[in-house]
């Protein structure tokens, strides 16, 4: 089976440059139109008033749609991708869509999966299946060229196994039986379909996201500063799905689609730091926080 690669394709490059210049003629970042939310009638989510608009981080190093979700807004979205993504055969549910993470087992983890020298400065989570259970595969990141890029260490993969990271010795197990087997209801309706993997034959495709990444500086953070006081930290991980045009993952443009993505919360032991209040000043404090970058196609190098 074809492996997806890991680089952005050319193609994709050309597009960010492109766009990164335009946006410096225009005199900085600006709000790009937020894409369009869940639409199934029984699972909406309800806009509130205090919502911080979603915007797009023009940088070139964390290009991505950026959000957060109060408790409803994410429990909406989990339940998006309940009913839009299934294991074959027979269209199973997805199970273990919610991973509660110790942060002291996450930080770690980081300190040994980075070259020697190195900070740990973010998360790469790889999409798998173990059965019909969800089965992440992590790696951590680091800066690389002079501290101006994201980089993605391969020195070590995890598996979340009995509450901790552990070392994964076969991480491609889990990725090739999520590949082979996830099926997705692209629009409000119709018959599953298997993945869009990435083709680099094709200039034009569409690939469905097979993992998606987080920086700790500019993302993960800001959970952390903005819901303090925890004594037992815990880094809640839930797949999520909206309909979202590729264009809000990396500058294209087509139709919107159900995509898996992944909001990250954080919990106090086993309570949630999640509610429905609005704090104008701490977008983050007691919010789930929307996908980071997703790969494709934004697919950041991976080095030793």
């Amino acid at each position: 089976m074809k492996r997806l690669p890991t680089p952005t394709k050319p193609v994709l490059q050309c597009f960010l440059l492109l766009a990164l210049l335009f946006t410096a003629c225009q005199g900085g970042n600006k709000p790009a139109a937020p894409p369009p939310v869940g639409t199934d009638s029984s699972t909406i989510r309800q806009p509130q008033a205090h919502d911080k608009p979603q915007t797009f981080d023009n940088t070139l190093s964390s290009t991505n749609r950026q959000a957060n979700f109060t408790k409803s807004e994410l429990d909406s979205a989990k339940a998006l991708f309940n009913k839009h993504f299934t294991v074959a055969p027979s269209n199973k549910p997805v199970s273990d869509t919610v991973l509660r993470i110790p942060w002291s087992s996450l930080a770690a983890a980081g300190k040994t999966a980075v070259p020697a020298g190195k900070d740990p400065t973010g998360i790469y989570i790889n999409y798998g299946l173990d059965g019909t259970a969800f089965h992440p595969v992590f790696q951590f990141m680091f800066l690389d060229d002079g501290g101006m890029n994201y980089q993605v260490s391969t020195l070590k993969a995890f598996s979340f196994t009995n509450g901790k990271l552990v070392v994964e010795a076969n991480p491609t197990k889990y990725e090739d039986a999520y590949c082979n087997n996830i099926r997705i209801l692209r629009k409000g309706s119709g018959t599953p379909d298997t993945l869009r993997l990435d083709d680099p034959r094709v200039t034009t495709d569409f690939p469905d996201p097979m993992a998606t990444w987080f920086s700790y500086p500019d993302k993960v953070h800001f959970l952390l500063q903005q819901n303090p006081g925890a004594k037992d930290t815990v880094l809640v991980l839930s797949c999520i799905s909206e309909p979202v045009p590729y264009r809000a993952l990396g500058f294209l443009d087509d139709d919107p689609e159900y995509r898996h993505l992944i909001a990250l919360h954080l919990a106090d032991g086993s309570k949630d730091l999640l509610n429905d209040q609005a704090n104008a000043s701490n977008v983050y404090q007691n919010r789930a926080m929307d996908l980071g970058g997703m790969c494709p196609p934004l697919c950041p190098p991976k080095k030793p």
